[in-house]
């Protein structure tokens, strides 16, 4: 989701905390580092062009990650552990970070227009809602 409605590498995906996703008022997420996968394990660095960025969030991406947060706050609390603002996004079930190479990359073009934008926001909106229905509970 985060690859595609905001064209997130892989390694910022990976590094992007809680602290970052503004949610509430602005709707935006500032990508300030990237990960990247090494023999000796994962570490954090700068992006790739060395700068931090700000992304505006589609209604969709917005949506997912407000039912992300709180599925994620609820496995924690069962580890006996508690989400805080310092977590990674998209992490592992213990909180601890992903490696890079685990995700399926996916590369937006930048400068994507509003319409495109709001293109892949409906195609995967529907894609989800055909899901969900297709899922039994």
């Amino acid at each position: 989701m985060l690859a595609v409605t905001c064209g997130l590498r892989r390694g910022e995906i990976c590094a992007l905390r809680w602290r970052n996703v503004e949610l509430a008022e602005t709707v935006q997420l500032a990508v300030v580092g990237s990960t990247e996968q090494t023999k000796a394990g994962i570490r954090e660095k700068e992006t790739k062009s060395g700068r931090a960025r700000t992304v505006a969030l589609t209604a969709l991406a917005v949506e997912e990650l407000r039912r992300h947060k709180l599925r994620q706050a609820e496995e924690l609390l069962r580890l006996g552990l508690r989400q805080s603002d310092d977590m990674y996004v998209v992490a592992q079930a213990d909180g601890q970070p992903l490696k890079p190479n685990s995700l399926i990359y996916s590369h937006v073009l930048p400068g994507m227009q509003a319409e495109a934008a709001s293109r892949v926001d409906q195609a995967l909106r529907q894609a989800l809602d055909k899901q969900r229905g297709g899922v039994k509970r």
